[in-house]
């Protein structure tokens, strides 16, 4: 987990400017690119199922509009969604990368917390579950779709946490 101590600061300044947890954006980090700013995954079957049949999209090059970039593995068209203005490769750089996964972590958040009646660790939990396949059938307080995601970067974070002492 040392590829984390160089981008450490970045996702310091960039948690704590959305007022996130600096462990769990870590965790989010790990288990995304294990700390690797070029990572890089197409996911064809995103633009089959969401995008190949849109206006918008035609004419769009499917690996370039329907991958995950970077440090966050943000993928491209969530982060057009968010504002993001840039082509998909500006999201490889460090710090765009963490700003847009970092504000979609918070939006997650924002949401997941309109259901105060539930528990907030099942909250933090449908919040992290929906940063990996969106908000749909990841509800708090239900089974979670991406369950095990949303296990693995609590793992992680809880890691990092203990390492860190």
């Amino acid at each position: 987990m040392d590829q984390l101590k160089y981008w450490e600061h970045d996702i310091t300044t960039i948690a704590n400017a959305y007022k996130v947890d600096v462990g769990l954006v870590m965790g989010h980090v790990w288990v995304e690119s294990r700390g690797q700013a070029d990572a890089f995954r197409h996911e064809p079957n995103f633009w089959l199922r969401y995008l190949a049949r849109v206006p918008e999209w035609k004419g769009a090059n499917p690996r370039r509009v329907s991958s995950s970039y970077g440090l966050m593995q943000i993928l491209y068209v969530t982060a057009k969604e968010m504002g993001y203005a840039g082509e998909p490769e500006g999201l490889f750089l460090p710090r765009e990368n963490l700003h847009w996964g970092v504000k979609r972590i918070r939006q997650n958040l924002d949401w997941a917390d309109g259901w105060p009646l539930v528990p907030a660790k099942d909250r933090l939990m449908a919040a992290i579950a929906a940063y990996n396949g969106g908000r749909g059938g990841n509800t708090p307080g239900t089974p979670l779709r991406n369950q095990q995601y949303a296990l693995k970067v609590v793992a992680a974070m809880n890691h990092l946490k203990e390492i860190a002492g």
